[in-house]
């Protein structure tokens, strides 16, 4: 009994199935419908290479895809055509897909440029710089140097002589541009020399009192400098009972004053602050009514070293700017000319001034 009621199960399912594929229309035995097919849509510019462009690929009909271009340098967009017919004039747009295929190219036109080209003559002579494209009006850079044995003269544009000057600054304008550095042969040049040593040279500065011990310095004994430079030095203490008489080195007297710019040289160099003891002179009585001598205000004149100008023993930025205010007051009768002419030209100017900088900043 249940092998019948399973067998008249079976056959319901069976007529069902059959009953539902005839209501919906579906037949197992039929092909899938085939899918709408994709076309190429292609995105290119001309002239090649004037941008780059976006939204290429391949769509079903229908299909909504943006489009873009972007220009490069030196070129301007015109516009877009579409299968070869004018499209549109904007550099980003959207664009539904239809049954055909599509190719879009983005116009473009080339700007106005200048080309520079830069070179040296003979080519051994040095190296130029500046060349390149670029845009009308801007500010092109072109510069030369130099190698050893070579002076530079001159530059040459486009065959005519140009300028003088090694670094130039150019309004670039439609065209090129060829700018040469012309030099000359150094005929004192010898190239079987060796080079000149770039490193720095340094020597040892010793600092001594004779007799010994009689005073302190501003800087320790011993110690190295480059040589070359300027060394301040200063004597910073002296033991009561004697007089100081000078910087010598060796037997030969530098300077008189105690605070003075020593050149260092290339060697070890060895200086000595002379003193002289000298003994207590007796008091003098008090004579009512005798007048008192006038307290010296910057000492001789024949004492200090030539820049020193307010006479304070040391050189610097000080003594440059007493020498530019009685410059501009037109007034130098205040300034001594012995101490204040630094070329000896028999004139107190601005140059004698930055004489006097020139030593300080070297002092070290």
């Amino acid at each position: 009994m249940n092998r019948i009621i399973r067998i008249i199960l079976s056959l319901l399912f069976l007529l069902s199935g059959q009953m539902a594929w005839a209501q919906d229309g579906f037949d197992p035995g039929m092909p899938p419908e085939p899918q709408a097919p994709k076309l190429p849509l292609t995105v290119t510019c001309s002239p090649t290479g004037a941008g780059t462009q976006s939204g290429a690929g391949s769509y079903v009909a229908g299909t909504t895809v943006t489009i873009k271009t972007t220009p490069k340098q030196f070129y301007t967009f015109s516009h877009w055509t579409l299968n070869g017919e004018e499209y549109g004039t904007a550099l980003s747009f959207q664009y539904t897909t239809d049954n055909t295929s599509a190719n879009f190219v983005a116009v473009y036109t080339k700007d106005p440029t200048c080309v520079v080209t830069t070179t040296c003559q003979p080519a051994a002579a040095g190296s130029a710089s500046g060349a390149g494209t670029y845009a009308i009006g801007s500010t092109v850079s072109v510069k030369t140097s130099g190698n050893v044995g070579y002076n530079f003269s001159h530059w040459t544009l486009n065959g005519e002589v140009y300028s003088t000057s090694q670094n130039l600054s150019y309004t670039a304008v439609e065209g090129t541009k060829n700018f040469v550095a012309v030099y000359d042969y150094d005929p004192t040049f010898d190239p079987t020399l060796p080079a000149e040593p770039s490193m720095t040279v340094k020597s040892r500065l010793y600092l001594q009192s004779e007799p010994a011990g009689i005073c302190t310095f501003n800087r320790t004994s011993g110690t190295y400098v480059n040589a070359d430079n300027y060394v301040a030095l200063n004597i910073t203490g002296i033991n009561q009972g004697y007089d100081f008489l000078g910087w010598y080195q060796g037997d030969e007297l530098i300077t008189s004053s105690k605070s003075f710019n020593f050149l260092m040289t290339y060697s070890d160099a060895t200086l000595t602050a002379r003193f002289v003891e000298t003994p207590p002179e007796p008091e003098q009585p008090f004579e009512p009514g005798d007048p008192s001598e006038p307290e010296s205000q910057g000492g001789d004149i024949q004492t200090h070293m030539k820049g020193d100008v307010n006479m304070d023993g040391v050189i610097d930025v000080t003594d440059a700017v007493v020498v530019i205010n009685a410059y501009l007051s037109d007034d130098t009768s205040s300034v001594s000319l012995a101490l204040a002419d630094m070329n000896n030209d028999g004139v107190i100017d601005i140059t004698d001034a930055v004489a006097i900088i020139n030593i300080y900043l070297k002092a070290e």
